[in-house]
This record gives C-alpha cells, sequence and structure tokens, in this order.
C-alpha cells in the first residue's frame, strides 16, 4: 500500500510539473490554481482542474488513466497538454459608480432602497429595507428592468449563464440569485451582498443595464436554494437605475 502511494504521488507530481509547464507558458502570466484529483469510481482515473484568479473552475471533460511505467515502480499517465483557461480581459471600467433600485409594494407603498456600487472585482449590493413580514425573505435580480403593470413584469431571475437556480444546485445559481435578506420584527431589513456575476459597465456582456434593464425582486418568504418556488409571492419590486 505504502509503494503504490509513493507512486500516486509520484504521479501527482508529475500532473502538477506538466501544469505548471501550461502556466509558465499562458500569455500574460498571472496566477493559475491547479488540481488534481482522483475518481472515487475508478482509482485509476485522475482529473485536471484549472482555474485562473478571480473566475470559475475549468475541468477536462477526459479523465487521465493511470497506468504502470515500463519499471513497474511508477504509475503515470498519458502526455497532456494543459491550457488554463484565460484570464477575462473585462476589467471594470466604471468603479465608484452607483446605481439604485426604489423598492415598492404591491400596493405601490415605499419599502426603502436598494443601492448599488460598482467595486474593482464586483458589486456591492446594500439593501435597507422596511414594511416586510418578520423573517427571510428571497432576494433575486430579476432579467427586466419592469414592475408595471405587476411585478411580473420583472421577468425570471436573471440567467446569463443558462444555470439551475439556487447555490444548492449542482450547476447553480442563477446570475440574478444573491442571499437572503432577514427583517426583524419591525419590518426593517439591512443587508449587504456582495457578487461578481454583473457589473453596472453598459458595454460589458454582463451588465444590468442591457437593452432591457432589470430589476430588484423581494419575496414573501425565504429562498431555500434549490427551488425557485420556494421563496413565494413577489413582495416588493424597484428598477435597478443608474445614478447620475
Amino acid at each position: 500500500m505504502r509503494k503504490k502511494l509513493i507512486m500516486l504521488f509520484g504521479a501527482l507530481a508529475a500532473l502538477a510539473a506538466l501544469s505548471g509547464f501550461a502556466i509558465a507558458a499562458q500569455p500574460g502570466g498571472g496566477s493559475v490554481e491547479i488540481a488534481v484529483w482522483q475518481s472515487t469510481s475508478d482509482p485509476s482515473q485522475l482529473h485536471l482542474s484549472t482555474r485562473v484568479e478571480g473566475s470559475r473552475w475549468h475541468t477536462d471533460d477526459t479523465p487521465l488513466d493511470l497506468k504502470i511505467g515500463k519499471s513497474g515502480d511508477y504509475l503515470r499517465s498519458q502526455i497532456v497538454s494543459l491550457e488554463a483557461p484565460p484570464p477575462s480581459p473585462y476589467e471594470p471600467l466604471a468603479i465608484g459608480a452607483t446605481a439604485t433600485a426604489q423598492m415598492k409594494g404591491t400596493d405601490g407603498a415605499d419599502m426603502g432602497t436598494v443601492t448599488i456600487e460598482q467595486g474593482p472585482h464586483g458589486l456591492i449590493i446594500q439593501a435597507n429595507l422596511h414594511g416586510l413580514s418578520e423573517g427571510g425573505h428571497g432576494f433575486h435580480i430579476h432579467e427586466f428592468g419592469a414592475c408595471e403593470p405587476d411585478f411580473k413584469a420583472a421577468g425570471g431571475h436573471l440567467n446569463l449563464e443558462g444555470r439551475s437556480h439556487g447555490a444548492r444546485a449542482i450547476d447553480g445559481s442563477h446570475t440574478g440569485d444573491l442571499p437572503n435578506i432577514y427583517a426583524g420584527p419591525g419590518g426593517v431589513a439591512r443587508a449587504d451582498v456582495f457578487t461578481d456575476e454583473v457589473t453596472l459597465d453598459g458595454d460589458a456582456p454582463h451588465t444590468l443595464f442591457d437593452a432591457d434593464g432589470s430589476a430588484i425582486i423581494i419575496h414573501a418568504g425565504p429562498d431555500d436554494y434549490l427551488d425557485m418556488v420556494s421563496a413565494g409571492a413577489r413582495v416588493a419590486c424597484g428598477v435597478i437605475q443608474l445614478d447620475s
């Protein structure tokens, strides 16, 4: 068993060395994380995953098969050429820009504001709300910048990547999925949320200000982070508008 472990670690080191070559060859340099992991269903298979700093993990769909080398002393895989995902060419141009959603209830009553600030790595979203029932409430960015004639005008959750809903989903979550907010006994809720899924920059592919805009929706109950209807009815809506 000890010998097998030594051989396995030797194979991992060899793969890491190959990965290091790919990193060095990447245009522009930068930090790239490499993960080498073993299949539980077939221990002879390894997988490689890469992630450029600040981006998502990319995993090679073809597993690497470990085989005993000619000497019998080492396990090895086939020679691979690992191509790390390139760093995003996009950098926010509007750092410090702000946007606001004036939140209204179904009866038109004021329910506070959601303010959004563009940071260097994503958006800082701050909710200052009142008039909510005590407890948790689903909190999402929706795909259309409209609340009239009713809150259905905001459409579904913003979902630029075509993923499933919720942080508990294997391929989740929607672009517009945000953590629940919680109101106290007086119906007041305060929350700070960060997301790097979207930007205020109008020219970026993941902007909140595409042709049809976007909105903030607050739901009657908490999101279970898996079932999209779990949060219940829409109780507040606000169109996101760029501040002057």
